[in-house]
């Protein structure tokens, strides 16, 4: 029935309720994960929603789902992935996390609500169907714009801005805790700089460039899900990050009787309470 409603139906007002549905069911067990599954052409049906609409007009001819639809059933194929390694490994062959991204990306920045839902579903999906040994995006190509995921937020964000920064942030080191272990594999032999830039030492020769030198990796957004899925460079990368946040002091505390603490959502300790389910969270 949930199959019918999304592929046949199509009534905007359904589509909520039967991706919540859906969920709900993946969730309760693996082996009704695996239902889910298995239930003819539902995958594809959920892929599809997943890639969001290929454009508005296409979108309103065709009934499409209304916005959210694709971090939802994003969601429901998350949770799949991570019940068992065949399903994580069919959706990889699928090419079901580029799809998540690509319709992440045309969400729009990570720093608007609409942004950071889709990217954190689009996220966590990549984590799980890597965590079961599927075929996931390369993070060098898309480095440019985890890079800015994974900055703390400035001090002049409001606390729900910092928030929902802090939370997406969890989400993308999560997803690089998975990668990591794959490094030792990835790197074969002779390491190569493809992603993360290293910051050149004062009077050193990065400088000095060649003329005619191209853009460095690392400045060009690119989808590629072929070879490693993570370099040590961009680990590197990853791990900069992360020690800015730990290095990161507290923010100021507000006089007694004033508002909330800014930039922190619960009052000197530095993390907003938002930010730590999602920091353990990997279902």
């Amino acid at each position: 029935m949930g199959r019918y409603l999304l592929e046949v139906g199509r009534h905007p007002a359904a589509a909520a309720p039967v991706l919540a549905l859906l969920a709900a069911a993946a969730r309760h067990s693996a082996p009704a994960a695996t239902a889910v599954a298995r239930c003819p052409r539902l995958l594809p049906v959920l892929h599809a929603l997943a890639a969001g609409p290929t454009s508005s007009a296409a979108a309103a001819a065709d009934g499409a789902a209304p916005a959210g639809a694709a971090a939802a059933a994003a969601r429901v194929l998350r949770i799949v992935a991570a019940s068992a390694p065949e399903h994580a490994r069919r959706l990889g062959a699928d090419g079901v996390p580029s799809a998540a991204i690509q319709a992440a990306i045309a969400a729009g920045a990570a720093s608007t609500p609409a942004g950071a839902a889709a990217w954190t579903e689009a996220v966590r999906l990549w984590a799980a169907v890597a965590a079961g040994g599927g075929a996931v995006p390369s993070v060098d190509g898309l480095y440019p714009l985890l890079s800015h995921m994974m900055a703390p937020p400035p001090p002049s964000w409001t606390p729900a801005a910092a928030a929902q920064a802090q939370a997406l942030a969890a989400e993308v080191f999560a997803l690089m805790a998975v990668l990591v272990p794959l490094l030792p594999a990835a790197a074969g032999g002779a390491l190569k700089t493809q992603g993360w830039v290293p910051p050149p030492e004062e009077g050193g020769e990065a400088a000095e460039e060649e003329e005619g030198a191209s853009e460095h990796p690392s400045t060009v957004m690119t989808m590629s899900s072929g070879g490693a899925p993570l370099s040590w460079s961009c680990a590197g990368g990853a791990a900069v990050a992360a020690e800015a946040w730990v290095m990161k002091p507290p923010p100021p505390l507000e006089p007694a009787g004033g508002g909330g603490t800014p930039g922190g959502g619960g009052g000197g300790g530095g993390a907003s309470p938002a930010a730590g389910p999602d920091m353990s969270r990997q279902t």
